[in-house]
């Protein structure tokens, strides 16, 4: 696996994971 691949799933990974954060606050907000 060369650098560049990894560096392509760490961003997947913190854009998923961002995104889910976004989704989190935003159900708490529309439930409050």
């Amino acid at each position: 696996m060369t650098k560049h691949n990894d560096n392509k799933l760490l961003f997947a990974g913190i854009s998923l994971l961002a995104l889910l954060g976004l989704g989190f606050l935003l159900k708490n907000k529309k439930e409050n």
